[in-house]
C-alpha cells in the first residue's frame, strides 16, 4: 500500500508545467512510498504523459488528467531508468503494479485503473526495452 500523504495531483498543481507541445517537465522532485519501495523522480524530468491512446480517451480520459499524471510521472520515471530501488532492479511488473497503485490512491475508479493497468501490460514492452 502507497504511503498516503496527500494525493500525488494536488501536489502536480505547482509540480511540473508544459515543456513543448507534448511534453511536460517536473519542476521539484517527486517522492513516494509504495509497497515498502521509496521512488524518488528528480526535478526537471521530462514526460509524455500516459499513453492513452487517442480513440479511448473518451473512456479513461486524456493523458494529463491530474489524477493520471502523478502516477504516470513515477511510471514513466521507473520506465526510463529500469531504477535499482533497496539494492533491486525493478521489473517491469512492480512498475506497471506501482503505477495501478498510485491510480488507486489518486481516486482513479476501479475500471478506468484496471484499463489502464492492462493497457500497460499489453502494450509496455515496447517502451521498457527501450
Amino acid at each position: 500500500m502507497a504511503k498516503k500523504s496527500i494525493p500525488i495531483h494536488e501536489s502536480l498543481k505547482i509540480l511540473s508545467r508544459p515543456y513543448d507541445h507534448n511534453h511536460r517537465i517536473t519542476m521539484q522532485s517527486l517522492e513516494v512510498t509504495v509497497q515498502g519501495k521509496i521512488i524518488a523522480v528528480p526535478s526537471d524530468f521530462i514526460y509524455d504523459g500516459a499513453s492513452v491512446p487517442r480513440a479511448v480517451w473518451s473512456i479513461v480520459g486524456s493523458p494529463f488528467q491530474p489524477e493520471f499524471e502523478g502516477p504516470e510521472i513515477v511510471h514513466r520515471y521507473l520506465y526510463r531508468t529500469h531504477a535499482i530501488i533497496g539494492g533491486t532492479r525493478i521489473t517491469r511488473k512492480e512498475a506497471d503494479l506501482i503505477f495501478r497503485e498510485l491510480l488507486a490512491w489518486n481516486n482513479v475508479g476501479p475500471v478506468h485503473r484496471q484499463i489502464m493497468y492492462r493497457g500497460v501490460r499489453l502494450g509496455g514492452w515496447a517502451s521498457w526495452k527501450r
